[in-house]
């Protein structure tokens, strides 16, 4: 498994703890946990087929972001450890415009 794929793999574990993230926040693009599953595994998916959506994955992992505005006060700690690895993985990747 590439390293986005395991980093996204580990989001979905933490995820599917609902006492992780509440999807009921009015500020969470998801309007059910199920849409916030749906849409970690579908950014799996393309990482496993070679695939990564730059913006979206951004937008997810940020920092006030998507992932952080649903992560309650049990699930902040796994959230920023995740969100560090992902920063990792992006910095190495990140498109340029040169």
């Amino acid at each position: 498994m590439n390293e986005l794929a395991q980093i996204l793999s580990d989001a979905i574990e933490w995820a599917s703890d609902p006492a992780n993230v509440n999807t009921d926040d009015m500020y969470s693009p998801w309007s059910t946990h199920q849409a916030l599953m749906d849409d970690l595994k579908a950014h799996h998916s393309d990482a496993l087929n070679g695939y990564a959506d730059f913006g979206k994955l951004a937008l997810l992992f940020a920092p006030t972001a998507c992932l952080c505005e649903v992560a309650t006060q049990k699930g902040v700690p796994t959230y920023l450890l995740l969100s560090s690895r992902f920063d990792e993985w992006f910095d190495a990747r990140r498109p340029t415009n040169s």
